[in-house]
């Protein structure tokens, strides 16, 4: 049993020194780490201010709405979705390459044609009936406050002393024009 307890002490001694041991190794690797991530904070702000002054790179194409493209954005043109697959420039003009929801790959889409709004779906007489059946707060819209009440400053049909006159010549407008009729009643 003596012998038991001292084989155990001499273990543990021996488990000392290896943990003694690990910590030093883990030690002198957290202060590698920490030289490492201060070089790479200061290498990051030199790169940042080369970048901003310097315009020999390529900055990425804006898109019709002033945004950046980057590969890999959805954005939208003529009603198709569009996947930004490549960005090329050509005798410095910048174009975007892009799949569209068709399966249509075209190489060189200007980008002050791609947009990153959804187009409305075209009017249809379904849209027309289910509009009718609104206020003329929730057709216009109205702008609402921070309360979510409707109000009326900034609103389209602000202009009219009635509202819903405004929206019913609305939709009748639209209503004509669905049914190809053009002003003064002819088609």
């Amino acid at each position: 049993m003596m012998e038991d307890l001292r084989s155990g002490i001499e273990h543990l001694k021996q488990a000392k020194a290896h943990m003694s041991e690990a910590n030093g190794i883990m030690s002198g690797h957290i202060s590698k780490l920490k030289a490492l991530e201060e070089e790479n904070a200061e290498l990051r702000a030199k790169l940042e201010a080369w970048i901003q002054s310097d315009d020999s790179y390529m900055k990425l194409p804006l898109d019709a709405d002033g945004v950046p493209i980057r590969i890999g954005d959805v954005l939208y043109s003529s009603g198709n979705e569009c996947r930004v697959v490549s960005i090329t420039v050509k005798a410095d003009e910048v174009c975007v390459g892009v799949h569209t929801d068709e399966g249509t790959f075209l190489p060189s889409v200007n980008p002050k044609y791609l947009s990153r709004k959804k187009p409305e779906p075209p009017d249809s007489w379904e849209k027309l009936e289910k509009d009718a059946r609104k206020t003329a707060c929730d057709y216009a819209p109205a702008p609402r406050n921070e309360d979510g009440l409707t109000t009326c400053d900034g609103c389209p049909f602000q202009k009219s002393e009635s509202c819903s006159n405004e929206m019913t010549i609305d939709l009748v407008e639209r209503a004509k024009k669905l049914a190809g009729i053009k002003d003064g009643g002819s088609k």
